[in-house]
C-alpha cells in the first residue's frame, strides 16, 4: 500500500528503501562511526531526497530530555520586575539568544501551578531540563526543594530584605 504523500517520512520508510534496519538508519543519520561510510552516505542521501525531518518530540522522549529551559518570572515577589520593564525584556532576549546557540528552547512563565510543587510542574513533567528563576521572592522554600532534588537551577535576584542586608 503506497504511503500518503502528506504524511511525514519516518525512519522505517528510509530503512525499507535502503534495505537496512531502523537502528542502522538512526545511527547513519547521527553519523555514528559503527556504520561504514558508504552505507552512511547512501542512507543520508535517501533521507535528503525524501525530505526527512527528525521528529524532535520523539527523540526527546527517547532521550528523556526536552531541550527546553524554563524561565520563570517570579512576579509574586515584592517590588519585582514586570514583563514590560525594558531591562526584563533585554534580559529575556539575551537568555533566549544564548539558549538558541545551544539549540535549546525557552519555556516562559510568570506563575507556577503551586508554589509547593515547582519540581512536578516543570521538571517532573519533562517540560524543562532546567529552570532559570528571575526574582527569588519572599519564600524561597520551593527553590530550595528544587535544589535538594538536584534539578538544574539558576536564580537571579535576592529578596529585597536580603539585598538590603548585604549592601554596603
Amino acid at each position: 500500500m503506497p504511503k500518503d504523500s502528506s504524511s511525514p517520512v519516518s525512519m522505517s520508510d528510509i530503512a525499507r528503501l535502503a534495505g537496512v534496519s531502523e537502528s542502522t538508519v538512526s545511527r547513519a543519520l547521527n553519523n555514528n562511526p559503527l556504520i561504514n561510510e558508504k552505507t552512511r552516505e547512501r542512507i543520508q542521501q535517501i533521507a535528503r531526497s525524501m525530505n526527512y525531518k527528525i521528529n524532535e518530540s520523539a527523540r526527546n522522549l527517547r532521550l528523556k530530555r526536552s531541550h527546553t529551559i524554563s524561565v520563570v518570572i517570579n512576579t509574586g515577589c515584592a517590588g519585582g520586575q514586570t514583563f514590560s520593564d525594558p531591562f526584563m525584556l533585554d534580559m529575556i532576549g539575551a537568555i533566549a539568544d544564548k539558549l538558541a546557540q545551544y539549540k535549546y528552547d525557552l519555556l516562559f512563565s510568570n506563575s507556577i501551578a503551586s508554589n509547593d510543587d515547582w519540581h512536578s510542574y516543570l521538571m517532573g513533567s519533562r517540560r524543562a531540563d532546567g529552570v532559570i528563576v528571575i526574582g527569588q521572592g519572599v519564600d524561597d522554600n520551593p527553590l530550595r526543594e528544587l535544589q535538594k532534588l538536584g534539578d538544574p537551577l539558576v536564580v537571579w535576584g535576592a529578596p529585597p530584605s536580603r539585598a538590603r542586608n548585604t549592601a554596603l
